[in-house]
């Protein structure tokens, strides 16, 4: 009773370090003993006890904070059962013992499962030696600080994973007071801009920093009535058994909402301070990317896209090694080496013209004399410097390695395009530089200094920024970067199996399986579609059936399916319409979904930017080309008419811009048209009413033909000169309803009736352009009639089937066949309005 007694004032009044939880759960049990010894089995409990209590105190001390309390709850639980064993139940004895051990190491999980992730187990802790001791904390933070459960525990040792505390009365009062004090610093820095942060800062390293940004009350009034307060929560994402502890998240939330990002507060020991780099070109980031290549090497997605080609480009910058550079042109006939040597390419813009590059007649001093590093650009000496240190030789960059004085020379390399940046060891991408003197490395902010929130001896709670996901880097510093918004980087960064985006304040890494951060080096793989491509087919996963006969014949175990099923956004896209077999095999399923990924695509590549509008086909000409190689089809102006083209011509602009003046393509193609493009009609194949086969195909398509200098072609992917479509459906005269008000994003409020009918049914109208005075939807170069040409009809679950279709406008009704111009598409109910079938031409 007496040693009960004693271990309970050690825990209370003894020193608060990491063995707290310890303590507490050995003056318990140690109590238990106690009382048994005073019952039975006096000597077997003393001689077996001490052993126990002895390793429970060892194991308290140098045991990981994750399972210290588990372990030692376990370990002291052995006296009493022992000395219940001695009593004559050995076997129920060490049974019993292996459960309790089993639940007690995962009481606190339990326990927060059970409670549906609203209460969590916390003891109380720090109890003699003031936490704040060593810490700048204003009075506010240290009462909120302290009276937190979550952090602190609880007398009842259950609490909520969600904490509100009342803070500051005023943003004003906050502002005056928050100097000095790391958490409100911290806090106050984190303001959102907007209600939708479209910019985070990053944390720069581990835990122990935030970024560094300048604190801002912009916020409703500084004298605002009403008290702010802090919310304290549980973070979902940690787990109980990880290295640091438990985490804890904390924002600073105003009267009209929640204007912060949330705070990390880690559970831990902070050992030393992180290695932070404020630079995107040390070597230490350049190993991360060595790394990141040797890993993507493994993926069965980043393999050379044709197996035992080796592929290498005319010309090559020579860039020697780190010890001994060297930079000069060789020509890649020269290059005997087997296997092939790997090159490095780079991706960039040009931002206008590029004062040293490759012409006929600098040519031979770049191949014998070499080239004077300090006379290319910025990108191009950084591109140089990092492949070196990549170990790497080889550099392919196009204003060095094309003839830019050389119309064929250009004409032939820029074909080839695609080979290089599918072949390339690595793509290096200048993401975030407009020209080619921005440079891939940039400086970044110092970040503050590691602030200590509760000390005892030991830092234990820590502050930092919540790192931000890959995902929101990859949209906040890739999608809207400058290399982006150029539609010639598109394919060059969808064709490279690898690439490492060169970005603000962050260097990011993608390839065909993954997306990583330097700050997330292991990265995350794109989101999976409930279906696999095999031997060029689909396989639909809800379908059973089908997936047991796939399992069955491919040897394939259902994780090894679940690897092998597509990947969403681009890159999953690319990867599908590659692996799906030639058109002619090719189901309607599939076939619909063939136009689905491409228009995913196009819709990704139609926002970029182009010098002259004219190269908008030649621009993706390098993707085009390689799906044709697998699919086997005609590609006309931007379609594949052998792949269920009557869906495919079911474009429409999402984004409306002025028409387009110059002639890029027919008008039934989506490269005739400026804005972002996608497809009109949504096909939901995860509805489990929707059949393929219940599609009803209005239109027939008589003739589809396309010409390039005069000359009809079945393979378009160059510039075009004329076009032509000649289709049979339903047509019915149609007039426009003007919208109340006319923006390039309200395509939905552009309707059309049927003319000179009493139906008052309504077509939902989509034009392909933002049309004024000049460019008048209803007026061309002749006065010109509107007219409603029928395509596909869809069966949706509530029993009214959704029709798609054509608008067009007369050009000429008294040639042969009447010949029309697309400037829309429409969507209606199969009811609506008096169809009569015609053939016309769509030009």
């Amino acid at each position: 009773m007496l040693f009960g007694t004693a271990a309970l004032s050690i825990w209370y009044f003894g020193p608060a370090d990491r063995n707290d939880e310890a303590i507490v759960y050995l003056s318990i049990f140690t109590f238990w003993a106690m009382i048994m010894f005073f019952f039975d089995n006096i000597k077997a409990v003393a001689t077996l006890s001490g052993p126990f209590i002895f390793a429970a105190l060892v194991w308290a001390y140098f045991a990981p904070p994750k399972d210290r309390a588990a372990w030692v709850f376990g370990i002291a639980l052995f006296p009493l059962l022992f000395s219940y064993a001695m009593c004559g139940g050995l076997i129920f004895a060490v049974a019993t013992g292996m459960i309790l051990w089993a639940i007690v190491s995962r009481l606190s999980l339990i326990f927060y499962t059970c409670t549906f992730r609203h209460w969590i187990f916390r003891l109380p802790r720090y109890r003699r030696v003031d936490p704040f001791e060593k810490s700048t904390l204003c009075d506010h933070c240290r009462r909120v600080l302290g009276r937190s459960g979550l952090l602190f525990g609880s007398w009842i040792m259950f609490v909520r994973t969600k904490e509100t505390h009342r803070f500051y009365a005023t943003l004003e009062e906050m502002q005056r007071s928050w100097r000095g004090c790391p958490l409100c610093e911290a806090l106050s820095s984190q303001r959102l801009e907007t209600s939708t942060q479209t910019n985070s800062g990053i944390s720069y390293g581990n835990y122990g920093t935030i970024s560094q940004r300048t604190p801002s009350f912009g916020l409703p009034s500084a004298n605002q009535d009403e008290a702010l307060n802090v919310t304290i929560k549980l973070h979902r994402g940690s787990s109980f058994g990880k290295e640091y502890g438990l985490q804890f998240l904390i924002r600073l939330e105003t009267p009209i909402g929640p204007q912060f990002k949330e705070l990390c507060i880690a559970e831990g020991v902070l050992e030393e301070k992180p290695d932070v780099l404020d630079y995107t070109g040390t070597l230490s980031i350049i190993a991360k990317i060595k790394n990141w290549i040797k890993e993507c090497r493994k993926h069965e997605l980043c393999k050379p896209h044709t197996p035992g080609f080796a592929f290498i480009p005319t010309r090559l910058l020579y860039v020697g090694t780190a010890e001994i550079p060297e930079l000069r042109i060789v020509l890649g006939a020269d290059l005997n080496q087997h296997p092939a040597p790997d090159f490095v390419a780079l991706s960039h813009c040009w931002g206008g013209d590029i004062d040293y590059k490759l012409e006929t007649t600098n040519y031979p001093s770049m191949t014998r004399e070499g080239i004077d590093n300090d006379a290319l650009s910025k990108n191009f000496q950084e591109a140089v410097y990092i492949t070196r240190h990549l170990g790497l030789s080889y550099l392919w960059i196009d204003s060095l390695c094309i003839l830019q004085d050389c119309e064929d020379d250009w004409a032939k390399e820029s074909s080839a395009m695609r080979l290089v940046y599918s072949n390339a060891a690595c793509v290096l991408s200048a993401t975030a530089s407009k020209d080619s003197n921005g440079g891939c490395f940039r400086k970044r902010p110092a970040p503050s200094e590691t602030w200590s929130l509760v000390t005892s001896g030991k830092t234990r709670y820590y502050l930092s920024a919540q790192k931000p996901s890959i995902k929101t880097l990859f949209d906040t510093r890739v999608e809207t970067a400058p290399l982006t918004k150029r539609a010639w980087a598109f394919q060059e960064r969808l064709l490279s199996r690898r690439l490492v985006h060169f970005c603000s304040d962050v260097v990011l890494f993608e390839c065909n399986t993954m997306q990583a951060s330097e700050f997330d080096e292991q990265g995350s793989r794109y989101e999976k579609l409930p279906y696999v491509v095999h031997n060029g087919r689909l396989f639909d996963w809800v379908d059973e059936n089908i997936l047991t006969r796939l399992l069955s014949f491919a040897g394939f175990s259902r994780d090894n399916y679940i690897d092998r099923s597509a990947s969403r956004g681009v890159r999953g896209a690319l990867d599908v319409l590659k692996s799906l077999g030639a058109a002619s095999g090719l189901g309607l399923r599939e076939q619909i979904e063939f136009n689905q990924r491409w228009y995913s695509l196009v819709f990704a590549y139609s926002e970029g930017a182009l010098t002259y509008p004219t190269d908008k086909l030649v621009a993706i000409s390098g993707i085009a080309e390689l799906v044709q190689d697998r699919a086997q089809t005609p590609y006309l102006a931007g379609l594949w008419s052998s792949v269920f083209v009557e869906l495919g011509l079911l474009w429409r602009v999402r984004h409306l811009e002025k028409k387009q003046p110059l002639y890029c393509a027919p008008s039934w193609s989506w490269a005739s048209v400026n804005g972002r493009v996608d497809l009109l009609p949504y096909i939901n194949f995860g509805d489990v009413k929707f059949k393929a086969e219940n599609i009803i195909v209005e239109m027939t398509v008589n003739q589809m033909l396309v010409s390039s200098k005069g000359e009809n072609v079945i393979d378009s992917r160059g510039l075009v000169d004329a076009g032509l479509l000649d289709v049979t459906g339903p047509v019915s005269e149609v007039s426009l309803l003007k919208p109340r008000h006319r923006t390039r994003f309200d395509t939905g409020k552009h309707r059309l009736k049927f003319s000179g009918s009493q139906d008052d049914k309504i077509l939902d109208f989509f034009p392909d352009w933002l049309s004024d005075d000049s460019t008048s939807i209803e007026t061309g170069s002749k006065q010109g009639q509107l007219v409603a040409l029928r395509v596909l009809t869809i069966p949706r679950t509530d029993l009214r089937a959704q029709t798609y279709g054509l608008v067009l406008r007369t050009e000429n009704a008294l040639a042969t066949l009447p010949e029309f111009q697309r400037v829309g598409v429409f969507s209606a109910v199969k009811e609506a309005g008096p169809w009569t079938r015609q053939t016309i031409r769509i030009i």
